[in-house]
């Protein structure tokens, strides 16, 4: 991934799904002239943080000077931050995106959720395989 590339896509759409990374997107001319303005370094007192942190901040230095930083030490889906069943699901269904019906999504997201209650791992295999 670059870092350019979704940082600028983020900060204009709000969120990073599938779709950011169609060709058209990606050759969005906005998102190329901002990703010039955006620069990516390390910051060696984050680096140092000890605790299995992965710590990330990420400041936008507006027209008029002020300066917005936002900073966090685990980004949703590590352990230490966990997402709860509505985010794990909203994102599945995102990822899936129009590939799939809605009747199929929910069918395996019904299943995944039973998956320490089922013997039938053949049948969510078949949900899961892509059609030939």
């Amino acid at each position: 991934h670059s870092l350019p590339y979704i940082t600028a896509r983020a900060m204009v759409d709000g969120d990073i799904t599938n779709e950011s990374f169609s060709p058209q997107m990606y050759r969005d001319p906005r998102i190329l002239a901002f990703m010039q303005r955006i620069k990516v370094s390390e910051d060696p007192i984050l680096t140092a943080r000890v605790g299995g942190a992965v710590p990330t901040r990420v400041t936008a230095i507006l027209l008029d000077g002020q300066r917005i930083s936002r900073e966090i030490d685990y980004a949703p889906g590590f352990a230490a931050r966990p997402m709860n069943r509505d985010e794990i699901d909203r994102k599945f269904r995102g990822n899936v995106g129009k590939r799939w019906e809605k009747d199929r999504t929910d069918r395996i997201l019904r299943t995944l959720w039973a998956l320490d209650r089922t013997d039938d791992l053949p049948s969510l295999l078949g949900e899961l395989a892509l059609p030939t």
